[in-house]
């Protein structure tokens, strides 16, 4: 479901910046959805979910999966800037 609105979201964004004014509705109205959806959402991963899950994981599970998350979190944080930045400057490298 999040999913399936989040590509909504972005195909209103897109009609938007193509000039399609009308596709402000789209825009809001998968937002309040979003805005609705993603906390229930992640509140029933977290409490219900992963902390439950991690009783099946050894301690070193657990640390090799913590640091795993962490450089994945490191390498994305810079794929995501580059990407900004690479926009911004029309794609140019």
């Amino acid at each position: 479901m999040g999913r399936g609105n989040v590509k909504k979201l972005v195909e209103a964004r897109d009609y938007y910046m193509q000039g399609v004014k009308t596709a402000v509705n789209g825009i809001l109205e998968n937002m309040e959805i979003l805005v609705k959806f993603y906390p229930k959402h992640i509140e029933k991963e977290d409490k219900h979910f992963f902390i439950p899950t991690m009783d099946y994981l050894s301690r070193q599970e657990k640390e090799a999966m913590l640091k795993e998350f962490n450089e994945f979190d490191r390498e994305f944080i810079h794929v995501k800037y580059k990407g900004i930045v690479s926009d911004l400057g029309g794609n140019k490298g």
